[in-house]
């Protein structure tokens, strides 16, 4: 009997909005919890909500395009980034508005896994309650000597954007 192998794709605990060059953005972070090569992963972010339409509540979807939503390789962090514009779902919402949308952020990963030779997924969402506003993460790697240190600890470390 075999087991279907799983990545280990560790996501941060709180998705963040906040300055992203001349507006803002949507961000999350995740990383590879193991030390095997992950390699062409694909990333789609589905945004849902609810709206009143015709005295009814109805739920919303939307798909969130991301600044890369493709890497060739896994090697430290990758964090998503939807650009905030006009026609995005999320453009000039804060928590408030988040909670009464009831907003929620679905995150699906596809990538293919060297060491079983086979493809893997991951997925994880946000709430509106894990959605902080006016945030940004810290960095969670640095350089000793040359070489590049990624601490999986500092994956949920944020701070208020100024």
């Amino acid at each position: 009997r075999f087991s279907r192998p799983k990545a280990n794709i560790l996501f941060s605990r709180h998705a963040l909005i906040g300055p992203y060059l001349e507006g803002s953005g949507f961000f999350l972070r995740m990383a590879n919890g193991r030390h095997n090569k992950l390699i062409n992963l694909e990333a789609k972010v589905i945004m849902t909500w609810s709206e009143e339409s015709s005295g009814q509540r109805k739920r919303r979807f939307a798909t969130l395009p991301l600044e890369r939503d493709k890497v060739v390789m896994f090697p430290l962090n990758w964090t998503l980034v939807h650009p905030i514009q006009e026609d995005s779902p999320l453009y000039q919402k804060g928590s408030h508005e988040l909670e009464e949308m009831e907003a929620e952020v679905i995150v699906l990963l596809e990538g293919y896994d060297e060491t079983f030779a086979q493809t893997v997924h991951a997925d994880t969402s946000y709430t509106f309650r894990e959605i902080l506003c006016n945030a940004r993460f810290k960095p969670m790697y640095h350089s000793i000597d040359g070489k590049t240190v990624l601490e999986l600890d500092l994956i949920d470390a944020f701070e208020a954007a100024v």
